[in-house]
């Protein structure tokens, strides 16, 4: 089974498209937990066919939600990304084949433009050039749950590049690979709300940060966890 795990604040409009995605797949041994944040806004109501459990940030939530999963693999999702159809039985395939037991998937944005489609080409190339010396995955990432439980979960005291920092404890474990087939559908709202130098601006800062091995722990550091409004940041 694969035990799909969301981490949500305030979702009512993203999370629908996410959970009818899931419905639509050909593959069915899954289960899907939601770990709220304490949303305001009828998230929990949209989830009530999930199992739903308290969250927190992204890295507290993904590990709450993992506590209760069922699976023996977690499979680690925003809650604004989109599965195309076929998607979870191509990436067990995958990952199957690999033998791998920590996995990575190329993005699509889910907007149309020339920026756009460059920042796909880039993000992807530099993940699957660095996969086999310096592992990222983020929006979308799959783990042998028996990896999760070796790496002791998600570091929930780093602020943004959480999942960096997990994926590459968890290849120092297992097998990491970062797919470029299947690819999941990403929203890019981020950059459209905050702007594309900045939201670029920001990602430079924290990979330079974890390269030199600094975890971003200040509650300080500009970013906000899937919402954007003072109100809903969480640290």
């Amino acid at each position: 089974m694969v035990s799909i795990i969301i981490p949500t604040l305030n979702e009512a409009q993203y999370l629908p498209r996410l959970l009818s995605s899931i419905r639509d797949q050909d593959y069915k041994d899954y289960e899907v937990i939601v770990a709220d944040a304490g949303s305001t806004d009828g998230t929990r109501e949209i989830a009530r066919s999930c199992t739903v459990v308290q969250g927190g940030n992204p890295a507290r939530g993904r590990n709450e939600g993992a506590c209760v999963a069922k699976g023996d693999y977690l499979l680690f999702l925003d809650a604004d990304v989109v599965l195309p159809k076929g998607f979870l039985s191509s990436l067990m395939q995958e990952v199957r084949d690999k033998n791998i037991g920590v996995a990575g998937c190329a993005l699509v944005l889910d907007e149309q433009g020339v920026f756009f489609r460059l920042g796909e080409k880039l993000w992807n190339g530099y993940f699957w050039l660095t996969q086999h010396f310096y592992p990222h995955a983020t929006n979308c990432f799959l783990v042998a749950k028996e990896v999760h439980e070796r790496i002791q979960g998600f570091n929930e005291r780093i602020h943004l590049g959480e999942e960096f920092d997990y994926v590459r404890r968890g290849a120092s474990v297992s097998a990491f690979a970062f797919l470029m087939n299947p690819a999941f559908i990403a929203s890019a709202r981020r950059v459209k709300k905050e702007g594309l130098l900045r939201t670029f601006f920001l990602y430079i800062v924290a990979e330079v940060a974890m390269t030199l091995g600094i975890k971003i722990t200040s509650p300080k550091f500009p970013y906000h966890f899937h919402t954007y409004e003072k109100k809903d940041h969480l640290s």
